[in-house]
């Protein structure tokens, strides 16, 4: 059967190696790393 819905399109140009990670990532890492301290409650 043939696709009737064209192809995503190619993705952008990743981003450098030195990027600072994207801030979902940042909060995310604090986040976990704070649980994992204790220093907030679950």
């Amino acid at each position: 059967m043939a696709r009737t819905t064209p192809h995503d399109p190619p993705p952008a140009d990743p981003a450098p190696a030195d990027a600072p990670p994207p801030l979902y990532r940042r909060v995310a890492d604090q986040l976990l790393g704070e649980l994992r301290d204790g220093t907030v409650p679950p």
